[in-house]
């Protein structure tokens, strides 16, 4: 009979491994490795926290609902505090311009090695290849059934992330477990992941950005935004990517308009009257030559123009007033068509997962199961890019090792 089973090898699961002292305790991990999606965090090099002050760090998470779930978590265990751990644990860190948090050696595998180690010296039993089939509540505790064995436990923490990037484990089993119960499951969508594009006029301008764009989202044949937002915006083969999109991800839906500008804005009144006043003031000067001087660069300028059918060595005098207005208004709100989000296999993150209302946000216990706890991505609580996601693992994690 153990202690406690962890259901989960990902980050959730390994730093509350890293963190439990003194107790039987069983991870069980269904791949041949644990931490395969840390693994690939980061381009490799895994993003493990991000320096913004916690209340700022609480507002990257969707909603006012799922920042309150999270906040008491993040209070046990913040960004800083985070930061002291792995310090302490001997893994040197290292912050970016940005905020961004990495390993000093900028390879994931440090932290998966630092955890590991700090699991192995609580005496933390580790098995692997073995997937949990089943969960049934016993007088005592748990029967938790695997591929290979049943193993009884006081205690069952799921830590078994999402369903973004398959491959490495992580395909929504923990939703089944779960569910078998008794808890709700909000349906689950893909977060942090690239948007393609009907027609998508901009392929062959993929691997360019542009800075601080600004982006209007509406549904489809709705006149009403339902939400805007602000951040680099990056061209992909088959649609639009950067900050801006994935962090809006999980909003968006098939069929949805995207107004997104093509030079960087923060007020689309100032700058719409700044396009005009440059394109009207030198009129001897070429159009692609201004829109260049704007910050557009040559082959965006040269498709926006053709869009419009425009000469490519046109001069602004030769800008009727009804064109400039089209090219300005183009430029500040190019309409995108959704044809679809990528796969989870491409999506960094998931939306959705088990139903905060069911889970003490002070314990990460089951309202519903004593004994039977939650950490991490399988919880419907998603963060934007930058480090947030694993973050809150993190603390998810470690506020349930504080209640052992």
């Amino acid at each position: 009979m153990y202690d406690v089973i962890i259901i989960g090898g990902g980050a959730a699961g390994l730093f509350l491994a890293a963190n439990i002292k003194n107790r039987k305790v069983l991870l069980l991990e269904k791949m041949k490795a644990t931490g395969k999606k840390i693994l690939i965090s980061g381009g490799g090099m895994c993003n493990l926290t991000n320096c913004d002050p916690s209340e700022e760090f609480l507002n990257s998470f969707g909603s006012k609902k799922k920042a309150n779930f999270l906040k008491p978590a993040l209070m046990n265990l913040s960004s800083e505090a985070t930061r002291n751990w792995f310090e302490k644990h001997h893994l040197p860190l290292v912050i970016r311009e940005d905020g961004k948090v990495f390993p000093e050696t900028l390879k994931a595998k440090s932290l998966v090695d630092c955890l590991m180690a700090e699991a192995k010296s609580n005496h933390i039993e580790i098995k692997k290849t073995e997937e949990v089939v089943q969960i049934v509540k016993i007088e005592n505790g748990f029967s938790v059934k695997t591929t290979a064995e049943e193993y009884k436990s006081a205690k069952v923490v799921i830590t078994t992330g999402g369903k973004s990037f398959e491959s490495t484990g992580s395909d929504g089993s923990g939703y089944r477990l779960a569910k078998s119960l008794g808890h709700k499951i909000i349906e689950p969508t893909q977060a942090l992941v690239a948007v393609n594009i009907e027609n998508h006029p901009f392929s062959e301008l993929a691997g360019n950005s542009i800075r601080s764009s600004t982006v209007e989202f509406y549904r489809d044949g709705e006149q009403k935004r339902y939400l805007q937002g602000q951040g680099d915006l990056l061209f992909t083969h088959k649609g639009i990517s950067g900050p801006v999109i994935l962090n809006n991800s999980r909003y968006i839906h098939k069929n949805d308009l995207l107004k997104a500008s093509l030079v960087p804005t923060e007020n689309k009144e100032i700058t719409r009257e700044e396009l005009h006043r440059a394109l009207i003031s030198d009129s001897r000067k070429q159009i692609r030559s201004i829109l260049k001087s704007l910050g557009i660069f040559s082959t965006l300028a040269d498709s926006i123009m053709s869009s419009l059918n425009l000469n490519r060595d046109g001069k602004c005098s030769e800008l009727s007033k009804k064109n400039r207005n089209k090219l300005v208004g183009i430029i500040l709100e190019y309409p995108f068509k959704v044809s679809g989000k990528g796969y989870f296999s491409s999506a960094m993150a998931t939306a959705g997962g088990v139903d905060i209302n069911e889970i003490n946000r002070g314990t990460m216990e089951s309202k519903l199961e004593e004994g039977l706890f939650f950490a991490g991505e399988v919880i419907d609580i998603d963060g934007n890019t930058g480090g947030y996601n694993i973050q809150a693992a993190f603390s998810t994690a470690y506020l349930i090792s504080s209640a052992f």
